[in-house]
């Protein structure tokens, strides 16, 4: 009974501990205080209190040698490793070096601590654009590195600092990964929100049936529209067979028929491109 006493007490007093270090406010890097910031110029600073990851870290085994503090890990059915695709589904969180709170020590040279909530320095770049501070950050082509979003997908998290360096630096980051719908636009082309639907398994079921809903709208419209110039097509080509000499005027009427089959098309289309986007 004593022993239990103890452990509970042990597990409330690290709950505070938690609580209490998730509302501490993570101070910029010095660096980004001067003409010369780590925004500018893409440089890393010197290591001290700023980066300390702001959060409970756990043990993972990651086997890429490349990994480094601030890179971005994603969890597949291979494990954990660096994320190298924008917008990945599987995006957890950052490699932190040194963790404000860990229940575990590190046992080999394969093991990381990885930040998934929380404030910790993330690796990015400005390849889709100048980060500024607020801006949502989501995963990038290259390994482990960062970007700005700009259109619906999985994100990291949101920017405490602005970047403008061309090559990849570190910046402060609000770590909560999940999926964003808050950063659409109508620039948002088809195949990107076809690699988006293909994830729709590990969306919310909002974000699920809307790529349901659209998926069908746009099947009925394709369908419809193609059914609609066969029928036509058909009975054109009849009609041809039966009054030669009214050839022009019959394929000028299936040409219209095209062109209203096309815009059903079209429209089935639109409509569910907006579902996505809107």
């Amino acid at each position: 009974m004593l022993h239990t006493t103890t452990t509970m007490k042990k597990a409330i007093s690290i709950y505070f501990i938690i609580a209490t270090l998730s509302l501490l406010p993570f101070p910029p890097h010095a660096a980004a205080q001067t003409p010369t910031s780590q925004a500018q110029t893409g440089q890393r600073v010197e290591p001290g209190f700023e980066d300390v990851g702001i959060g409970m870290g756990q043990l993972i085994n990651i086997k890429d040698a490349a990994a480094v503090e601030g890179d971005i890990i994603s969890f597949n059915d291979k494990g954990y490793s660096l994320s190298q695709k924008p917008y990945d589904p599987g995006i957890v969180g950052v490699i932190v070096d040194i963790p404000a709170l860990s229940l575990e020590d590190k046992s080999s040279k394969e093991e990381k601590y990885l930040l998934t909530t929380g404030t910790a320095v993330v690796r990015v770049s400005s390849s889709n654009g100048n980060i500024k501070t607020g801006d949502l950050i989501t995963s990038s082509v290259a390994k482990g590195v960062g970007q700005k979003a700009t259109q619906e997908g999985y994100i990291l998290g949101n920017a405490l600092e602005d970047y403008t360096g061309k090559e990849a630096g570190k910046i402060s980051v609000s770590l909560h990964p999940s999926f964003n719908t808050s950063a659409v636009t109508l620039r948002t082309n088809l195949l990107n929100n076809f690699n988006l639907a293909l994830s729709s398994p590990f969306q919310s079921p909002v974000n699920s049936l809307r790529y349901f809903l659209a998926g069908l709208i746009a099947i009925i419209a394709l369908g419809a529209g193609l059914a609609f110039f066969g029928r036509v097509t058909s009975k054109g080509i009849e009609a041809l067979g039966r009054n030669p000499l009214a050839t022009t005027a019959i394929i000028i009427s299936i040409i219209i028929n095209l062109i209203l089959a096309l815009g059903i098309m079209s429209v089935g289309v639109a409509i569910a491109y907006f579902v996505l986007v809107l």
